[in-house]
């Protein structure tokens, strides 16, 4: 058996020899394939990468082109934007000019066609007229006199009816006596001759104007209805969103009157008339007549006059009405004019400072149209909205229910650079000639915080309560909050090394003793023992003890 296993050992290693050569020669087939696929695929490779390099190469060629393009595209446009913008201003230098002229021209005219109104109506004057007796109606060709209406120092209104369409309007006969005649005359057909020309449907509109056995008359429309001052008197403050709507009618009215050159000068409740629609129209443009011939002279309405009117009558513009009319909004949140007592110490106040924030007095309102009563009621007209437009856009904002644009802008621009307010000049010994007696509207106490506070404690104390949201608070709290922010005030002005020797507990008493003579004892007492709660215990027990006196009255 051993040779047998011998000799088929050498047979079995050629045979495995045999297929290892088989092996490695498929193998190498199998490589060189594999090298030859390899070889084709490299070549595709390389061929696609030629033919996209080529689209590459197109590509960003074209988008050079088109850079370049887009380039030119935008330099034409800028060009062209720049040549239409300089054409456009331009224009609109040129239109502003031509409205500017039209504009002076048309005033002139208007002031021309007043003047020759009232010079032909004064050189056919009679040399008398008969007197009127108490009680007794005037004969007028054209109408019949129903009855008196109302009767002031100047003239008498009746209500009657004109014959010729039997419309009802009414007669306002100027009283002409021996004295001074001819000036009172003239003052009445200078009025007349501004209402005829103006025809907007918040304005009292007037049809005609003449002359009868007794004297000069005007006829206008009948108003059915009262003035916002007598529906304050009775009713109380009026809500924010009709407020808002007279602000708006009324302001549109004499943003219209402004654009014919015109001032009304006398913009209060009394002379703004609602009737049982709940119309408005605005009335008596008797210091708009008297100041055509007499512009240097100070006339007002205390309470409701703009500083300048005062101070500088003769360069009043439509800013004075903005100041009025937010003064007139005042009345209407609060129930009573913004500065209250005599007239010389209240255009005194309206010289001196700002209107005060409406909230403080216990207006329902809310910040935003706070805000913009306070821009319209700037002691100096810089701060003020600068026409019309611009505070009719914000009270259109407030009526949305948006914060207004024009107030917030000035500011926050005004807390970067507080503009001073204006120093009045000299007049005449404080005795402007007025339109109003001294009480108008309700009598109502005086404001607190506006009549006892020096003018720096009361700026500052509208800066640290813009910061609170008082309107949800009551009236004790508000009173509280008050007169805490008054210590802080104080405190504050300590620091900063004011002039002022008064310390806080002292500034709290003043304050308080204020509140106490216009007879507000219990909000007085609950401001002491607020503020009381944030000072050490000899001070504390120091406005306690006050408090406690308060109290007890």
């Amino acid at each position: 058996m051993a040779p047998e296993i011998e000799t088929s050992k050498p047979r079995r290693d050629v045979l495995q020899s045999a297929r290892e050569r088989a092996r490695t020669k498929q193998l190498e087939v199998s490589l060189r394939r594999a090298r030859d696929e390899r070889a084709s695929q490299t070549n595709l490779v390389e061929e696609e990468l030629g033919r996209l390099t080529g689209i590459y190469g197109r590509m960003r060629s074209e988008l050079e082109e088109t850079r370049q393009e887009r380039d030119r595209a935008l330099d034409d446009a800028r060009t062209e934007r720049e040549r239409r913008a300089r054409e456009t201003l331009e224009l609109a230098e040129k239109l502003e000019e031509a409205v500017r002229v039209e504009r002076n021209r048309a005033e002139a005219a208007v002031a021309d066609s007043r003047e020759r109104f009232v010079q032909e109506r004064l050189a056919k004057m009679p040399t008398e007229h008969r007197k009127l007796e108490p009680g007794q109606l005037p004969k007028v060709p054209g109408f019949r006199v129903i009855e008196q209406l109302g009767k002031g120092g100047m003239a008498t209104v009746f209500r009657a009816e004109r014959l010729e369409d039997a419309q009802e309007v009414a007669l306002k006969l100027l009283h002409e006596g021996s004295e001074a005649s001819r000036t009172r005359v003239e003052l009445f057909l200078r009025e007349a001759a501004v209402m005829l020309q103006l025809d907007h449907p918040n304005l009292l509109k007037a049809f005609d104007a003449g002359d009868c056995a007794y004297g000069r008359f005007l006829v206008l429309q009948v108003v059915r209805g009262q003035s916002l001052a007598a529906r304050v008197r009775r009713e109380g403050p009026l809500s924010e969103a009709e407020t808002v709507q007279i602000a708006l009618d009324i302001g549109r009215a004499l943003r219209y009157c402004a654009r014919l050159g015109l001032t009304h000068r006398d913009v209060k409740p009394s002379n703004i008339l609602q009737d049982e629609a709940g119309e408005v129209r605005i009335c008596d443009f008797g210091l708009t007549a008297l100041v055509q011939g007499d512009s240097g002279r100070p006339y007002g309405s205390p309470g409701y006059a703009a500083p300048e009117q005062l101070t500088t009558p003769d360069q009043v513009d439509e800013r004075a009405d903005i100041y009025a009319l937010g003064c007139a909004m005042w009345h209407l949140a609060v129930g009573r004019r913004p500065f209250t007592g005599p007239p010389k110490k209240a255009f005194e106040q309206a010289r001196k400072q700002d209107l005060s924030d409406p909230r403080f007095e216990g207006a329902d309102i809310s910040p935003r149209l706070a805000q913009v009563i306070r821009r319209m009621g700037r002691a100096a007209r810089s701060r003020r909205y600068r026409n019309w437009d611009e505070c009719l856009l914000d009270l259109m904002l407030v009526e949305k229910g948006n914060p207004p644009f024009a107030a917030h802008l000035a500011d926050a621009l005004a807390a970067d650079d507080p503009a001073p307010i204006e120093s009045p000049s000299a007049v005449d010994a404080g005795h402007p000639r007025t339109a109003e007696g001294p009480s108008v509207g309700t009598a109502a106490p005086p404001p607190a915080h506006t009549s006892a506070a020096p003018a720096r404690t009361g700026s500052a104390l509208d800066e640290l309560l813009d910061l609170g949201a008082l309107r949800g608070l009551g009236q004790r709290a508000r009173v509280a909050v008050l007169v805490v922010a008054c210590m802080v005030s104080a405190l504050v002005g300590a620091q900063m090394g004011s002039a002022s020797t008064e310390g806080p507990v002292e500034g709290l008493e003043r304050h308080a003793l204020a509140m106490a003579d216009d007879g507000r004892f219990d909000e007085a007492a609950v401001a002491l023992r607020a503020a009381a709660e944030l000072l050490p215990q000899p001070d504390a027990d120091r406005l306690r003890a006050l408090a406690l006196r308060f109290e007890s009255r």
